[in-house]
């Protein structure tokens, strides 16, 4: 696996000095425990060893911080080496108690060393250098440590018993390190593969969903154009070409609409007024409907304006129409209206966007389907999340309606039950600019 600087400089760096607590317990360790080992040999001199500790770390930790900037390769290799001193510094005192052999010091050094052993397994390093460092430095290090108790030791099975169990600690020590590192890598090359589905199946969620977005407009189009050839009133024919006119430039509208969720191009925001987008709504969605859907459009009180790109609420509310009436297979009723509301503190929306205060207007699109389970609440406003099969899911969904409403400062909140669901777009209320004062009449006789 090909490490990548920048992620292994911060992986090195949350590993030592992420968790707060722990780094000050660690320290605070080395510290209390310098004291002890001063009282205990009644040698100031071993003072020394937490100020080489400390040192190291110190240079360690500043090393990691300027590499997080622009990390490259050999900064792994200068990061390895100054880990690997932490390494030494932090061993030389586990194996001094040690070397003293008796049985409080030998214990005491062997916990430490042990303590070093989990964290180091728990690193899982994947870097060659960093891995045979860490099992050269204990190598080392318990060399010379069995060394000095060898020395100590008179009976030639005893030395051979230790020199077994030291043999026999390095080698499982370093099988460890081994298999940790192949289960990071084994853990890494999962996270890609599955990664890589995700994709896939983002791609393909996607491609579904703009095909289903073009046939809602192909559908309205092919069927204005089929009833204007068999109609003979001249004022209906113009309707319907007319309208099969708008379903072709909102179909135009939806690749714009993919370029702005690519982020490759700007809302046109103009002053719109809300009764206008409910009535094209109605004009739009008019031959996506079956008879077996009743539908109501309300476009509530008029005057009421909103700034946007007019195109991207008319593609939104498409989306949410033709779920309703994808939720009801068997026929039920649609209801499209408006409500202007004042709202008095800020207040946050299903669809995790927050809405500031002053007027808003809800854009609500509410069916009398069997309403969304619980279980799935939560993911519906997720990118290309769907329960469609393949080809008639609308890929971009609901996330893209709540992207369109959050960038105008709204959002989207859903009301459901088993009786049908109400999904309304929060915009705010476009209130003009106030013109110029009128000149105030002097007050007075006239002359």
């Amino acid at each position: 696996m090909k490490v990548d600087p920048g992620h292994e400089i911060e992986r090195l760096y949350g590993l030592e000095y992420s968790e707060k607590h722990e780094l000050t317990v660690r320290f605070t360790g080395i510290l209390l425990g310098n004291l002890l080992l001063v009282a205990y040999f009644e040698e100031p001199g071993l003072w020394a060893w937490s100020v080489a500790y400390l040192t190291v770390h110190f240079s360690y930790f500043m090393f990691l911080r300027r590499a997080r900037r622009a990390a490259r390769t050999a900064h792994l290799h200068v990061g390895t080496v100054l880990f690997l001193c932490i390494m030494v510094a932090y061993l030389w005192v586990p194996v001094f108690l040690v070397a003293q052999a008796t049985i409080a010091t030998v214990a005491m050094g062997l916990s430490l060393v042990g303590a070093l052993l989990v964290y180091l397994v728990r690193r899982a390093d994947t870097m060659p250098l960093m891995v045979l460092g860490q099992v050269t430095v204990v190598g080392i290090m318990g060399a010379v440590a069995m060394y000095e108790v060898l020395r100590a030791v008179d009976r030639p099975l005893e030395k051979l018993g230790i020199v077994v169990a030291g043999t026999a600690f390095m080698g499982y020590f370093a099988l460890a390190l081994y298999v940790s590192r192949q289960r990071r890598f084994e853990a890494h090359e999962a996270a890609v593969r599955g990664l890589q589905a995700q994709k896939l199946s983002a791609v393909g969620q996607l491609a579904g969903g703009v095909a289903h977005d073009f046939n809602n407009n192909l559908t309205a189009i092919m069927g204005n154009i089929e009833l204007a050839l068999v109609v003979s009133d001249a004022a209906e024919r113009d309707n319907c070409l007319h309208e099969a006119l708008l379903a072709s430039r909102q179909a135009a509208h939806t690749v714009r609409q993919l370029l702005l969720y690519a982020r490759k191009e700007h809302p046109d925001l103009q002053v719109v007024a809300v009764t206008d987008l409910v009535g094209q709504l109605g004009a739009l969605t008019r031959r996506l409907i079956p008879a077996s859907v009743d539908t109501t459009f309300c476009p509530g009180a008029p005057g009421v304006r909103v700034r946007c790109d007019k195109s991207q609420v008319l593609t939104a509310l498409i989306n949410l129409v033709t779920n309703s009436i994808d939720a009801m297979e068997s026929g039920g009723r649609i209801a499209v209206g408006t409500e202007v509301i004042e709202v008095t503190k800020p207040a946050g929306l299903c669809d995790g966007g927050q809405i500031g205060t002053g007027p808003f207007v809800a854009i609500s699109v509410s069916d009398t389907g069997p309403g969304i389970p619980r279980d799935i609440l939560d993911r519906i406003f997720e990118p290309f999340f769907t329960t469609k099969p393949v080809g008639k899911g609308t890929g971009l969904g609901l996330s893209m309606v709540s992207g369109v409403a959050r960038s105008l400062g709204g959002g989207v909140d859903v009301t459901t039950s088993p009786e049908g669901t109400s999904v309304a777009i929060f915009l705010p209320v476009h209130v003009p600019p106030p013109g110029p004062a009128a000149p105030e009449t002097p007050s007075g006789d006239r002359p």
